[in-house]
């Protein structure tokens, strides 16, 4: 029997041959999951500046923080709806100003998409639009996420664990301070396409 049909060299060939196809199908997943890192998510379309999106940004500031901070009878409870073209122009015209109030670092385009249960946010980072997504329901007069999940453009990515909401600032199961003291439990949550509806009671300090 020659060398070329010996059990060794048999071995060697078919060893070579299993490690190329590996080599060659590690490297066309990491193309296709490179090609779909780069492509945005099929929601993102995020607003351009202009002065009628800042304009609309800051009416929605100033009536969201009227709403949380009017006078209202002790226990009584009221409903709002948050749309989301109101927070894409917040994020817009505000959120450069609010970032660097507190000495944050800038973010480049943000977006929120509402779909019903879910709660996607994206922001542009290098070429890439990072996101991550959650289901909100209230819980504890705050706010519990649930399912969390996270990608990049999109290629969906493993979540790196519970303590990544935490580290994010995600989830704050506890009612929302206001500034005289007094507290607005969230009562209940539900998010629709493009809104979100929330009824809450105002408790004093």
């Amino acid at each position: 029997m020659s060398d070329s049909d010996s059990p060794g060299r048999r071995l060697r060939t078919g060893f070579a041959r299993a490690t190329l196809a590996a080599i060659f199908t590690l490297a066309a997943l990491a193309g296709v999951g490179g090609w779909l890192a780069l492509r945005p998510p099929s929601w993102w379309a995020p607003s351009a500046p202009d002065s009628i999106r800042a304009d609309r940004g800051a009416a929605f500031e100033q009536a969201l923080v009227s709403e949380f901070t009017r006078v209202r009878p002790a226990g009584s409870e009221w409903a709002i709806r948050i749309q989301a073209s109101d927070v894409n122009d917040w994020l817009v015209a505000r959120l450069p100003q609010w970032l660097s109030s507190r000495d944050l670092p800038q973010l480049g385009p943000a977006q929120v998409c509402l779909l019903p249960g879910v709660i996607r946010v994206g922001t542009l980072r290098g070429p890439a639009v990072v996101w991550s997504a959650a289901e909100p329901r209230a819980l504890g007069g705050g706010v519990q996420l649930t399912a969390p999940a996270w990608g990049v453009g999109r290629l969906r990515l493993p979540w790196p664990g519970t303590d990544a909401m935490e580290l994010v600032g995600w989830g704050q199961e506890k009612p929302i301070p206001l500034p005289d003291g007094r507290k607005v439990r969230i009562l209940d949550l539900e998010v629709l396409d493009g809104e979100i509806r929330l009824r809450l009671r105002t408790e004093p300090g």
